[in-house]
């Protein structure tokens, strides 16, 4: 056995992680690089979704939690809590509203890949117990049902 040997198994070990990891943070990185920018430069999200949650944590920030406009009743508009608080994160960290698109590319990029790494783990240890392949071939398994 060579001494590279080990370090072989461990990246066969491991490539399952690479990949998990790696493709999502390259399509994240297409995607980023492609996107529409403001005349700054700063990255535009594609939906208004997106936005309308900004709008309700930017209000939630300055004390009106749940509101759209500033002396508005509190209404349900912002459809995500969850996300909604995520996001307030970046408010309390000091950013203004011309960066906030950015920590929305930059939450939902890890995201991405915390679901697609989870997902892959999941994958493995399915096969595991199916007792075929943890490699992609797992896949080939799954096609007969």
């Amino acid at each position: 056995m060579s001494a590279s040997a080990p370090a072989v198994h461990a990246l066969r070990r491991y490539y399952w992680l690479l990949l998990a990891a790696g493709l999502p943070l390259f399509l994240s990185a297409l995607y980023f690089n492609a996107g529409a920018r403001t005349p700054a430069g700063l990255p535009m999200l594609p939906l208004d979704d997106a936005y309308i949650h900004l709008q309700y944590v930017w209000q939630a920030a300055h004390g009106q939690f749940m509101q759209y406009n500033p002396g508005d009743t509190p209404t349900s508009g912002a459809t995500s809590l969850l996300y909604m608080l995520l996001l307030a994160a970046g408010f309390s960290l000091g950013l203004g509203k011309d960066m906030m698109p950015a920590l929305v590319v930059l939450a939902g990029t890890l995201l991405f890949v915390f679901s697609t790494v989870t997902l892959a783990d999941l994958a493995r240890r399915a096969a595991r117990l199916l007792g075929v392949s943890e490699d992609l071939s797992a896949l080939q398994y799954l096609r007969q049902f």
